[in-house]
């Protein structure tokens, strides 16, 4: 289930393209335990559709992560509502035969006696950059400090401000707007508590590889074609773990093909001792560390549980997205659970 900031318009946006462009007939019914993101009837003369909505703001390679996932354990009827979905993004989408509608008016709908399938309308102007926008980079680096500090909202800006990075006036903006969409309930005195960490982690992890990991690359290498990052301890570079290496040590269960590292800098010695060659295309990453607080548990010399469930999902990969499954129940479903 998708947080409730903005999902009405999206929706509704939606539901108008979806009427504009087949004369369909589209409302939301009301819910009674809202178990999800809302409950839409599709009518055309006395024949009735019903879906369970399942909002995404943006679709990238994280978001078919997730869907892949849902389809494969079997979610039911439901609908994927969306801001833009590409051609490409369609085709594939059909392909795994999951209903989508967008508020460009591009749709997919194959049920017994409705078949819809439009792509290629144009986009629209997206809603998702307005100001009160939680997940713009810099609000994206506190969110996950939040996320793997237990307690860290209740700290002072200024303790926040050292473990993120980011400026007062940004974690201010953040706390007030996370305060308005109820993510935060302010307790006795000055006590805030941060809630529905689950839909937060969903949130974060979708919106983190379109908004602020691009911002985060060093570059694009290539190294010997043996695992010479076997031998490397990143520690001494400064540097962790990430994506499908830190999932292999965790889990014991991926065989590595991409090479994440995080670092404080680009870790030049690294470089020049294992040979690694600059290239656009290649198989190893190193991207810059956006956070300043310590891990406490025994493997630091992986990145947090968070991030390194973000990067399997990021890519689509059914191995990836298998693996950031295991991530998610031995280190995460733990982390998020409502005290």
């Amino acid at each position: 289930m998708t947080p409730t900031i903005d999902i009405a318009p999206l929706i509704g946006d939606a539901l108008n393209a979806l009427r504009d462009q087949t004369e369909l007939e589209a409302v939301i019914e009301p819910q009674v335990q809202h178990t999800v993101d809302a409950v839409i009837a599709i009518k055309r003369g006395p024949k009735v559709w019903h879906f369970n909505v399942e909002v995404k703001p943006w679709l990238n390679r994280t978001t078919l992560g997730f869907l892949k996932e849902q389809t494969r354990a079997g979610a039911g009827e439901w609908l994927l509502v969306t801001r833009y979905i590409a051609a490409g993004q369609a085709d594939e989408l059909r392909a795994m035969n999951i209903a989508f509608l967008d508020t460009a008016g591009n749709a997919f709908i194959n049920q017994e006696d409705l078949y819809v399938f439009i792509k290629g309308q144009g986009v629209r102007r997206d809603r998702g950059t307005r100001k009160g926008d939680i997940f713009r980079p810099a609000e994206l680096k506190v969110l996950f400090a939040f996320l793997c500090q237990k307690g860290l909202e209740e700290k002072t800006h200024e303790q926040i401000k050292e473990m993120t990075g980011v400026g007062l006036g940004t974690i201010n903006r953040l706390i007030r707007a996370l305060e308005l969409a109820g993510y935060i309930l302010k307790l006795k005195g000055r006590t805030r508590r941060l809630v529905r960490k689950r839909e937060l982690v969903e949130q974060w992890v979708m919106a983190y590889p379109q908004r602020l990991r691009p911002k985060q690359m060093i570059g694009r290498f290539t190294g010997p074609r043996e695992p010479w990052w076997m031998n490397i301890d990143p520690i001494a570079f400064d540097a962790q773990w990430g994506g499908e290496i830190a999932a292999k040590y965790l889990t014991q269960y991926l065989k590595p093909q991409l090479v994440t590292l995080y670092a404080a800098k680009q870790p030049d010695d690294m470089i020049v001792r294992q040979k690694l060659r600059k290239d656009p295309q290649g198989d190893v990453e190193i991207l810059k560390r956006f956070w300043n607080f310590p891990k406490l548990d025994e493997r630091a010399d992986v990145v947090p549980a968070l991030l390194v469930y973000a990067d399997l999902l990021a890519t689509g990969d059914e191995r990836n997205i298998e693996t950031a499954r295991m991530i998610y129940e031995q280190y995460l479903a733990g982390l998020i659970r409502e005290g």
